[in-house]
Protein backbone atom coordinates (compact mmCIF):
# COMPACT_ATOMS: atom_id res chain seq x y z
CA UNK A 1 0.00 0.00 0.00
CA UNK A 2 1.31 3.43 -0.93
CA UNK A 3 1.45 6.32 1.46
CA UNK A 4 -1.46 8.17 -0.20
CA UNK A 5 -3.68 5.11 0.21
CA UNK A 6 -2.53 4.89 3.80
CA UNK A 7 -3.56 8.53 4.34
CA UNK A 8 -6.97 7.77 2.79
CA UNK A 9 -7.47 4.76 5.08
CA UNK A 10 -6.50 6.68 8.21
CA UNK A 11 -8.93 9.50 7.35
CA UNK A 12 -11.64 6.84 7.05
CA UNK A 13 -10.57 5.40 10.43
CA UNK A 14 -10.72 8.89 11.96
CA UNK A 15 -7.38 8.49 13.75
CA UNK A 16 -6.12 12.08 14.03
CA UNK A 17 -2.77 11.30 15.72
CA UNK A 18 -1.90 8.55 13.27
CA UNK A 19 -2.83 10.80 10.35
CA UNK A 20 -0.56 13.59 11.62
CA UNK A 21 2.34 11.13 11.69
CA UNK A 22 1.63 9.77 8.19
CA UNK A 23 1.14 13.20 6.59
CA UNK A 24 4.44 14.39 8.06
CA UNK A 25 6.09 11.20 6.81
CA UNK A 26 4.68 11.81 3.31
CA UNK A 27 6.03 15.37 3.30
CA UNK A 28 9.43 14.10 4.49
CA UNK A 29 9.39 11.69 1.53
CA UNK A 30 8.76 14.68 -0.78
CA UNK A 31 5.27 13.57 -1.75
CA UNK A 32 3.57 16.43 -3.57
CA UNK A 33 1.43 18.32 -0.99
CA UNK A 34 -1.40 18.68 -3.52
CA UNK A 35 -1.38 14.88 -3.97
CA UNK A 36 -1.55 14.44 -0.21
CA UNK A 37 -4.56 16.73 -0.18
CA UNK A 38 -6.37 15.46 -3.27
CA UNK A 39 -5.39 11.79 -3.48
CA UNK A 40 -5.13 11.12 0.25
CA UNK A 41 -7.13 13.43 2.52
CA UNK A 42 -9.97 14.33 0.16
CA UNK A 43 -10.31 10.77 -1.09
CA UNK A 44 -10.72 9.59 2.50
CA UNK A 45 -13.42 12.10 3.36
CA UNK A 46 -15.28 11.23 0.14
CA UNK A 47 -15.33 7.58 1.23
CA UNK A 48 -16.64 8.58 4.66
CA UNK A 49 -19.30 10.77 3.04
CA UNK A 50 -20.45 7.89 0.83
CA UNK A 51 -20.59 5.57 3.85
CA UNK A 52 -22.56 8.21 5.76
CA UNK A 53 -25.10 8.46 2.92
CA UNK A 54 -25.53 4.66 3.01
CA UNK A 55 -25.83 4.82 6.82
CA UNK A 56 -22.75 2.62 7.19
CA UNK A 57 -21.22 5.23 9.51
CA UNK A 58 -22.93 7.81 11.66
CA UNK A 59 -22.28 11.44 12.52
CA UNK A 60 -19.77 10.76 15.35
CA UNK A 61 -17.56 8.68 13.02
CA UNK A 62 -17.86 11.26 10.26
CA UNK A 63 -16.86 14.02 12.67
CA UNK A 64 -13.80 12.03 13.81
CA UNK A 65 -12.76 11.60 10.18
CA UNK A 66 -13.34 15.30 9.53
CA UNK A 67 -11.21 16.28 12.53
CA UNK A 68 -8.43 13.98 11.35
CA UNK A 69 -8.65 15.45 7.85
CA UNK A 70 -8.61 18.99 9.25
CA UNK A 71 -5.39 18.19 11.14
CA UNK A 72 -3.86 16.84 7.93
CA UNK A 73 -4.90 19.95 6.01
CA UNK A 74 -3.28 22.19 8.61
CA UNK A 75 0.01 20.33 8.12
CA UNK A 76 -0.18 20.45 4.31
CA UNK A 77 -1.51 24.02 4.00
CA UNK A 78 1.83 25.86 4.45
CA UNK A 79 3.37 23.68 1.73
CA UNK A 80 0.66 24.64 -0.77
CA UNK A 81 -0.11 28.29 0.01
CA UNK A 82 1.74 30.92 -1.91
CA UNK A 83 3.17 28.65 -4.60
CA UNK A 84 2.82 31.11 -7.46
CA UNK A 85 -0.85 31.76 -6.77
CA UNK A 86 -2.27 35.13 -7.73
CA UNK A 87 -5.29 36.48 -5.90
CA UNK A 88 -8.48 35.55 -7.73
CA UNK A 89 -10.99 37.38 -5.57
CA UNK A 90 -12.48 37.72 -2.12
CA UNK A 91 -14.99 35.37 -0.48
CA UNK A 92 -16.78 35.27 2.87
CA UNK A 93 -17.94 31.83 3.91
CA UNK A 94 -19.84 30.47 6.89
CA UNK A 95 -21.99 27.58 8.00
CA UNK A 96 -25.42 28.88 8.88
CA UNK A 97 -26.45 29.08 12.53
CA UNK A 98 -27.90 25.78 13.68
CA UNK A 99 -25.82 23.59 11.36
CA UNK A 100 -24.34 20.66 13.29
CA UNK A 101 -20.92 20.72 11.63
CA UNK A 102 -18.76 22.79 9.29
CA UNK A 103 -16.89 20.02 7.46
CA UNK A 104 -17.96 21.00 3.95
CA UNK A 105 -17.44 24.69 4.63
CA UNK A 106 -13.90 24.06 5.84
CA UNK A 107 -13.02 21.98 2.77
CA UNK A 108 -14.44 24.58 0.38
CA UNK A 109 -12.70 27.43 2.24
CA UNK A 110 -9.38 25.62 2.04
CA UNK A 111 -9.72 24.92 -1.69
CA UNK A 112 -10.68 28.53 -2.34
CA UNK A 113 -7.68 29.74 -0.32
CA UNK A 114 -5.14 27.55 -2.11
CA UNK A 115 -6.74 28.54 -5.43
CA UNK A 116 -5.92 32.19 -4.83
CA UNK A 117 -8.99 33.61 -3.10
CA UNK A 118 -8.77 35.74 0.02
CA UNK A 119 -11.18 33.95 2.37
CA UNK A 120 -12.91 35.44 5.39
CA UNK A 121 -14.20 32.49 7.43
CA UNK A 122 -17.12 33.30 9.68
CA UNK A 123 -17.27 29.95 11.45
CA UNK A 124 -20.21 27.81 12.40
CA UNK A 125 -22.63 30.21 14.02
CA UNK A 126 -23.32 33.31 11.92
CA UNK A 127 -26.94 33.93 10.98
CA UNK A 128 -27.87 34.54 7.34
CA UNK A 129 -28.69 38.13 8.25
CA UNK A 130 -25.25 38.64 9.82
CA UNK A 131 -23.49 37.41 6.69
CA UNK A 132 -25.58 39.63 4.43
CA UNK A 133 -24.76 42.67 6.61
CA UNK A 134 -21.09 41.63 6.60
CA UNK A 135 -21.14 41.51 2.80
CA UNK A 136 -22.55 45.03 2.57
CA UNK A 137 -19.74 46.39 4.79
CA UNK A 138 -16.85 44.81 2.85
CA UNK A 139 -16.47 46.63 -0.43
CA UNK A 140 -13.80 44.17 -1.66
CA UNK A 141 -16.11 41.18 -1.23
CA UNK A 142 -17.03 39.52 -4.49
CA UNK A 143 -18.54 36.20 -3.45
CA UNK A 144 -20.31 34.67 -0.47
CA UNK A 145 -20.53 31.00 0.42
CA UNK A 146 -23.15 29.66 2.80
CA UNK A 147 -23.32 26.06 4.01
CA UNK A 148 -26.75 24.81 5.03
Amino acid sequence: MGILEEITDVVVEGDKEKLITIVNKALAQNVNPRDILQKGLTQGIHIVGAKFEKMEVYLPEMLLSAEAMKAGIEIVKPHIKGKGIQQEGVVVIGAIQGDVHDIGKNIVAFYLEVSGFKVYEQGLTPSKEYLVLWQKKKKELEKMGLAF
